[in-house]
């Protein structure tokens, strides 16, 4: 699994949002490679092991900084997940295994999982955030 999929993470910067996303991803996959696309660089860097590298973004778009990172993966798979994002259990593996059965799709999607330790209002700005009513979803086949 570990040579198979890079995960990129877009972000600001460096926030307990984005730990709290790493120590989740690390409690699955001790040694996967993450690609960090930052706006800015601090001192928190120093905590992150050997297979996090770093890039900077000069640009503070999303997208941009998806493709950013894009560009410096050489696995078969690459997976996203916002900073602010909590990885299921097995999210990987089960996405690996949809992909590798059903050669005419190219990409597959997750829901949105909250941390059991947010707040009620950071749970109430999730439901607004992905809202249909505030974001547009596109539908698919």
């Amino acid at each position: 699994m570990e040579n198979k999929v890079t995960i990129i993470i877009p972000s600001r910067n460096t926030d307990y949002l984005l730990e709290k996303c790493i120590k989740k991803i690390r409690e699955q996959y001790k040694n996967i490679k993450i690609i960090l696309v930052l706006d800015s660089i601090n001192n928190c860097l120093k905590q992150f092991d050997k297979n996090i590298e770093i890039i900077k973004s000069e640009n503070p778009n999303m997208s941009a900084k998806r493709n950013l990172g894009v560009k410096n993966v050489d696995t078969k798979y690459i997976a996203f997940i916002d900073s602010d994002a909590y990885p299921n259990e097995n999210w990987l593996e089960y996405a690996i295994d949809f992909l590798e059965k059903n050669n005419e799709y190219c990409a597959v999607t997750g829901s949105q999982y909250n941390p059991p330790t947010d707040s009620f209002e950071q749970l109430c700005l999730r439901i607004v955030r992905f809202s249909p009513l505030f974001t547009s979803q596109i539908k698919t086949l």
